[in-house]
This record gives structure tokens, sequence and C-alpha cells, in this order.
């Protein structure tokens, strides 16, 4: 079956706009957070999809007891240090959805994150105990180490009911150790058909080409 069919949803966390070069920034350490929105696209929204607030998750077009499937996307070392509050504010926001609209949406929660999103992925189920599923996407190797950053604020097996991982770029973009309870090593992990040496940074995108 084609996955796409059974996509009906997907919750969009996006820090700011732009941050590139001069733009980079440092969050405030508080939720909410004027750097970061979060969007939510179903084939009922417009191409621009529904902005999710607060004060709107009354209104939010959900599709009841259909899956939510979260995708986080992530000038590196602002952006890495600003993980751990986009997590918190996006548990912050799941928290407040399963308050309002039905507890039986956080068993429906399913979170991507790809790259440093994975580790943002992490962030919120360190959050929120017990969510049934995280998948990490070739999760960021650069300063999500054990020796640069605290447990809390990177993906790791105890994220989730079940965390899967897909490794394509390990050792160099991405991490190659065991980050999930089940590791995937596509083409043995570190790279990929079609993605010469000096294209390294490309291996760690290949992964959308698996289907």
């Amino acid at each position: 079956m084609d996955l796409r069919q059974l996509l009906v949803g997907i919750l969009v966390v996006i820090m700011s706009v732009e941050v590139r070069g001069e733009n980079c920034f440092y969050a405030d350490n508080d939720c909410p957070n004027g750097n970061i929105s979060f969007w939510l696209r179903t084939r009922e929204t417009d191409v621009d999809g529904f902005e999710i607030t607060e004060e709107n998750l009354e209104q939010i077009p959900l599709i009841e007891n259909a899956p939510l499937i979260l995708a986080l996307d992530g000038c590196y070392i602002t952006s890495a240090y600003n993980v751990p509050i986009a997590g918190r504010c996006t548990a912050r926001l799941l928290q407040q959805l399963y308050t309002r609209r039905g507890k039986h949406w956080k068993n429906l929660t399913h979170v991507v994150g790809f790259s440093m999103g994975a580790h943002v992925a992490g962030v919120v189920g360190y959050h929120l105990p017990k969510l049934p599923r995280i998948t990490g996407l070739d999760p960021a190797l650069p300063l999500f180490t054990a020796a640069t950053s605290r447990i809390e604020n990177r993906l790791d097996p105890s994220d989730a009911d079940f965390v899967d991982v897909y490794h394509t770029n390990g050792g160099w973009q991405g991490r190659l150790g065991v980050v999930g309870q089940v590791d995937f090593y596509l083409n043995n992990g570190a790279t990929q058909p079609g993605c010469h040496f000096s294209m390294y940074l490309l291996q760690s995108y290949r992964f959308i080409r698996y289907d």
C-alpha cells in the first residue's frame, strides 16, 4: 500500500522563518515562544496549512482516531543550542492538545525527526513520557554525543515506547552508534549509492529515496 495514502495529517514545527547566516538566533528559554510556530497540514487544509496556537486548539481540524504525525525540522551551532526549548515547547503544545481534545490523541502520536529534528523528537519524548513511537532519521552527530550533550537533550531509547532509527550517513553528519531500540543501517549506514564521497552532506538526505 502506498504510505502516502495513509498520511492524513502532519504537524510541522518550525523554528523561525530564516535561520541562516546573520539571522541565526538563540531562542528565549520559555514557552510559548515567538520564534517557534506550529502548523497542521492535511488534505482538508489549504496549501499554507493551519497555524496552531494554544488559544485555538479546540478549532484544529483533526480527523478523529487518525494518527497524529509530527515532523520536526531543524547556522547549526545556534540551532543545536535551541533543541531543548524547541522540544519542550512542542511537548507543551501536545500536552495542551491532549488535555483539551482528549487523552486518546497521545496513543495516536508518532513523532518523526530528521537530523537535528530527531533530537528535538527525543526532547519531546523526555517531557511527554510514554509516547507510543518516535522515529529518528539519521540523527545528527555534531554536538550530540555523550561528551557534548546531556542525554535529556538528544534522542535515546527511553524517549518513547518504541524508538526506531534509520542511519544513512553515520560517522559524518549522523550518529553511527545505536540510538534507538531498533536501528537500521541502510547500506551499512555510512555512505549511500549515487552520493560521491565529496558530497557527504547529501548522504544524510538519501533516506528520502528509499520508497
